[in-house]
């Protein structure tokens, strides 16, 4: 899945090798510019500090509420509200455009601003919870990783964000038994 909420939730980077390396990706100069410019969010002027504040402030709330669905436990209703509080930062009209003989809407924001981009990482968030099962929503079992991800398997029993992560934890297991063997 790929999902603009889980691209700023796993802004907040961790060295999945166990190095301790850590990097808020939100701070790295450039970082979110090219995140919206990848998602097509053409927003008029680069982030404030006000900006990147707010975006941290909802990453913080999605990773909550994350952990509440790892827990299996539903969201407060408080987390829900602050969320809604995010969508609503968002305005936008619909229009109505024709792409050969079907007609679409479309929603257009009504400032290019970075409220807008908010208004969206929340209402990607959002979809993902209304529109797919919360409980696939995982983090990868690599204690140094951290990573958010949706699982998409067939049996729901991936474990790992990616195979490096995968093929680090099963050498890690195998030099555990083998120093294990060899006492």
């Amino acid at each position: 899945m790929n999902a603009l909420c889980l691209d700023v939730l796993n802004s907040d980077w961790h060295d999945y090798r166990g190095t301790g390396k850590h990097e808020d990706r939100l701070l790295k100069p450039g970082w979110l510019q090219q995140l919206v410019a990848r998602r097509g969010l053409h927003v008029a002027s680069p982030p404030d500090a006000n900006a990147i504040a707010a975006l941290q402030s909802l990453r913080a709330l999605m990773q909550h509420m994350v952990q509440a669905f790892l827990q299996q436990q539903a969201p407060s209703e408080q987390d829900i509200a602050m969320l809604n509080s995010y969508l609503d930062t968002a305005p936008f009209k619909l229009h109505l455009v024709r792409i050969g003989e079907h007609y679409q809407t479309r929603q257009l924001p009504l400032n290019n601003d970075w409220h807008w981009v908010l208004g969206e990482v929340a209402a990607s968030f959002a979809a993902l919870l209304a529109h797919h099962d919360p409980s696939r929503i995982k983090q990868c079992e690599n204690p140094d990783c951290r990573w958010v991800y949706y699982d998409e398997s067939a049996n729901q029993n991936r474990r790992w964000c990616e195979d490096s992560c995968a093929n680090l934890m099963r050498v890690r297991r195998f030099r555990a038994r083998r120093q294990g063997s060899n006492r």
